[in-house]
């Protein structure tokens, strides 16, 4: 799904992600030790049930608000764009749609995506992530990863931060042609009651009862 960049490429967003671009890094793992500060993150997310948040969505083309929505045990996600875009992603387990604000409608895979991390993290660790380098930078973690015997066809870049309790801030991904996209988390709530309604398509929602 997404294009190959070489190690200097993923090095510079390992920076971006840090905001240490230009600057001394910080300590770098690989191999087991990588594996091992991946998984410590992954199993402290895992215990959060729901998280909602607000992001910025940094593309080359410009900034995108919204909010995010996550239910593991419902294995949900609601990404709603604010205007003008007006995109809706719903993901319900495997499938992932996209409702455009333009019309359109595109549904393709979870797999490969930052959501199947997001919806069961320790799992996909062991199922379907490569763990490819860790950064660490005082209170931030920086987790470089490529899906499972796909390493050509692109990274995922996910950044944790506070090293007793460690919480998912932001992610990023690299697209076709080459273009990183920085997706920042803020005003992260855990824990809390989502409704049903949040996660149903929009064709449910008018359907006649």
């Amino acid at each position: 799904m997404w294009a190959h960049r070489a190690d200097t490429r993923l090095f510079a967003a390992l920076a971006v992600c840090l905001g240490l671009a230009g600057t001394a890094w910080g300590e770098t793992l690989k191999g087991a030790e990588a594996n091992a500060e991946a998984q410590s993150a992954a199993a402290l997310l895992g215990k959060v049930e729901t998280l909602t948040a607000d992001f910025n969505m940094v593309t080359p083309g410009g900034v995108n608000q919204g909010k995010i929505f996550v239910d593991r045990d419902r294995k949900a996600i609601r990404i709603e764009f604010a205007p003008p875009m007006g995109h809706l992603v719903l993901v319900d387990g495997p499938v992932m749609k996209l409702y455009g604000g333009d019309g359109t409608r595109v549904r393709t895979a979870t797999s490969g995506t930052p959501f199947a991390f997001l919806m069961n993290p320790e799992q996909a660790l062991v199922d379907d992530i490569d763990v490819l380098q860790v950064q660490k930078q005082g209170e931030n973690l920086v987790v470089a990863v490529a899906q499972r015997g796909k390493k050509s066809a692109g990274q995922i870049i996910l950044q944790f931060r506070g090293q007793s309790a460690w919480r998912l801030v932001e992610w990023g991904m690299f697209d076709k042609n080459g273009g990183f996209t920085q997706t920042r988390l803020k005003n992260v709530r855990t824990n809390a009651l989502l409704d049903d309604d949040l996660f149903r398509a929009p064709e449910e929602e008018q359907s006649p009862e």
